[in-house]
């Protein structure tokens, strides 16, 4: 496997997909392949009827957010992750 883009649903939100991983391995990256598998990811949603599909970006990922921008993805709200250290 070169690339992959995970689409799942959310029972909480009917009509809402999201896309969870997206990645390219090293030796096949900027080849296009995560605007591909990231597009067809997109089609299957459209296919699925979904009203709306969501992603997250590590703020980090500067790739990956200028392709998520790319596409439309618009940022939202953020959370804030919180770690416990005491395990």
């Amino acid at each position: 496997m070169a690339a992959l883009s995970e689409l799942y649903g959310d029972e909480h939100h009917p009509g809402r997909l999201n896309t969870g991983l997206t990645g390219t391995r090293r030796e096949w990256r900027r080849q296009g392949l995560a605007l591909a598998v990231k597009l067809a990811a997109l089609r299957v949603a459209r296919e699925r009827g979904a009203q709306e599909v969501w992603t997250g970006n590590a703020t980090t990922n500067a790739p990956m957010l200028a392709l998520n921008e790319r596409l439309g993805f618009r940022p939202r709200v953020a959370w804030i992750e919180m770690k416990w250290g005491g395990v």
